[in-house]
């Protein structure tokens, strides 16, 4: 809503539109968006807090790269994406937080490494942060839960690239995100500690408990992770610091993630469903909202002149 308000400047009273309160907890949050080249995906019952998600298996013959083959892999892996207010993170204290409930329709057969990415991205900079989920269990691994940083956030790359850092976290329970009919809630915020420090922490949580991976200091500048030793100096945000968010992005990591007949030389599609999504944070103030405030200062300092 917005509202009508009276600011006086020296013997001048203006009208001028106000925004709502910039401070709000709550973000607005667009309806999912896909980014499908291969037309083969689709949403259904979409809306901002939530959508149903029919990923098909990823052909790589369909969309021609123009020099006599195809693209393949990540450049036409689908994505589901919100945008949302832009929310401010270049303050100390501040926090972005993404909440949401996961459930699978289709069981996801393959144990793959990090086969469920989140992308929490900056479109203006160009720089994400990203939260991997295995989807069972790896040979020689119990990690489930892991976190990287990119710096490439067009469509065809968001939600991959960067190093896996800083340790990792198991399954809630031993209950992999494989089986239909589970409701997975997942939590991500990061909160701007110091002027070149964030924390990170992203919960996992179902039927067999809670699980949580996070850390206490992230340097922005030289890339360290809790004084860890070798820091990925490759991992450090376009431009040395990240300043707000403006979108969040679901992918599933395999060009055939459900395989329901267990034969990859057949084309599969599955279907999980996002509900309750949420984005919380500061706003940043739309330009109308920072021209009223320099409009009533001017306003203030004539009338201390007088």
């Amino acid at each position: 809503m917005v509202n009508k308000k009276i600011v006086f400047l020296g013997s001048l009273a203006l009208p001028f539109l106000v925004a709502p309160d910039i401070y709000a907890a709550g973000l607005a949050v667009s309806p999912f968006t896909l980014f499908d080249p291969e037309g083969l995906s689709f949403l259904s019952g979409n809306s901002a807090d939530g959508t149903t998600a029919t990923i098909d298996q990823v052909r790589g013959d369909v969309v021609s790269d123009g020099a006599g083959g195809f693209f393949g892999g990540n450049a036409v892996r689908p994505r589901v994406t919100s945008n949302f207010t832009t929310a401010d993170i270049s303050q100390v204290g501040q926090t972005v937080q993404v909440d949401f409930d996961m459930v699978l329709n289709n069981a996801f057969l393959d144990d793959t490494r990090g086969g469920l990415h989140f992308s929490l991205f900056d479109s203006v900079a160009g720089s994400e942060l990203l939260g991997l989920i295995h989807l069972g269990t790896n040979a020689g691994r119990t990690d489930f839960v892991k976190f990287r940083i990119d710096n490439d956030t067009s469509p065809e790359n968001l939600g991959v690239g960067g190093n896996s850092r800083g340790g990792q976290a198991l399954a809630p329970g031993g209950i992999t995100l494989r089986d239909t009919g589970i409701n997975h809630s997942f939590s991500m915020f990061i909160t701007r500690i110091s002027p070149t420090e964030h924390s990170f922490n992203l919960s996992w949580q179902n039927a067999g408990g809670i699980s949580s991976y996070s850390f206490a200091s992230y340097n922005e500048t030289i890339g360290v992770i809790d004084g860890e030793a070798n820091p990925a100096t490759s991992d450090i945000w376009n431009g040395g610091m990240i300043n707000q968010f403006d979108g969040f992005s679901i992918m599933l990591h395999d060009d055939d993630p459900f395989n329901t007949d267990g034969n990859p030389a057949t084309f599969d599609a599955g279907t999980f469903v996002i509900s309750n999504f949420t984005v919380s944070g500061t706003a940043i103030p739309e330009p109308s909202s920072s021209l009223l405030a320099g409009l009533a200062g001017i306003g203030l300092a004539l009338r201390r002149r007088r």
